[in-house]
């Protein structure tokens, strides 16, 4: 886990060195976001709750993402698909997570050239699944997500980094055994790299 910290904060740092210093500040601005970009996404999750990370660990995600507006304020969609494998405390058996989240909201960006900070609030539709020798769990709930991060615009090629925090409180039925589930939260912070194209 450290050795990705160092990773993902020298991506943010290295398109701030590598610009041109004798880029002047009006032909910073002249450089306008796109009103249109595409991106790809792969993350590396932290679950809040010690349970679910003790069965499941650090998940990875990847996800496709759309952004909207040519301003400093503007709207993102975001679909991601979490995967999982891992073991049961109480009886090591082997338990497989799928979660499949929709994520949208509002896009704050505090520069408009080719190096654009921004946050940003919303909400997501959670699809969570979970199938092992004691039954299948799958439920649906909303959940809420605030996000971000550093973007850097060569040209129309982008290069995007994302930190994420989500949170979705889930209480699944009975399983197909009769096993009541533990109510909790599948929600967690996330870091992510993404590539993509803005026009």
């Amino acid at each position: 886990m450290p050795r990705f910290f160092i990773v993902w904060i020298a991506m943010i740092t290295l398109p701030i060195a590598a610009q041109d210093p004798t880029l002047s500040e009006p032909q910073i601005k002249k450089s306008n976001a796109p009103g249109f970009t595409f991106l790809l996404r792969a993350a590396y999750m932290m679950p809040t709750e010690n349970a679910f990370k003790e069965i499941y660990g650090n998940p990875q995600a990847y996800s496709i993402e759309l952004c909207l507006g040519k301003k400093k304020l503007g709207i993102w969609l975001e679909g991601s698909r979490i995967k999982s494998e891992g073991k049961l405390t109480s009886t090591e058996d082997i338990t497989r997570l799928t979660i499949v989240p929709v994520e949208a909201g509002l896009l704050f960006r505090f520069a408009n050239g080719s190096l654009v900070p921004y946050i940003g609030a919303g909400a997501g539709y959670y699809s969570y699944e979970e199938n092992n020798d004691l039954g299948s769990v799958h439920v649906k709930e909303i959940g809420y997500v605030g996000v971000g991060g550093l973007s850097c615009h060569l040209g129309s090629f982008i290069i995007d980094l994302k930190a994420k925090y989500s949170y979705c409180k889930i209480k699944p039925g009975a399983t197909d055994e009769n096993i009541e589930p533990i109510e909790h939260n599948i929600g967690g912070l996330s870091f992510s790299f993404g590539l993509g194209l803005g026009f």
